[in-house]
């Protein structure tokens, strides 16, 4: 099942403490800005590789991100996991400009 999560539920599941992936999807350009604490980072190129050697669960829930709603790679990440079989996939569209533009934590780490 695909849906939209808003920036509110992603806070809610970060501090419940819910089981889930948090994904952002970046694209080269992006390396060197903020990124929400304790996503998985992975590049749009290298998503298949990593699926198999990091999220072999497929139950978990997964949600998906990049930059903004401008940015296509999260809407492309989440359709190859679905094809893949993953069962819960989430799409936060807004992205870290929203997260950081709501104030709330992040981080910016140099590649």
């Amino acid at each position: 099942m695909v849906w939209n999560i808003t920036r509110a539920e992603l806070k809610e599941k970060i501090i419940s403490g819910d089981k889930f992936y948090l994904i952002e999807i970046e694209s080269a350009e992006h390396t060197k800005q903020a990124h929400i604490p304790g996503a998985l980072r992975i590049p749009l190129g290298e998503i298949r590789e990593h699926a198999e050697k990091v999220l072999l669960n497929k139950s978990p829930d997964l949600v998906f991100f990049c930059q903004d709603d401008s940015c296509p790679c999260a809407g492309e990440a989440r359709d190859i996991f679905t094809t893949m079989g993953y069962e819960s996939i989430r799409h936060y569209s807004k992205g870290v400009e929203d997260w950081v533009g709501a104030g709330l934590p992040f981080v910016v780490e140099e590649s």
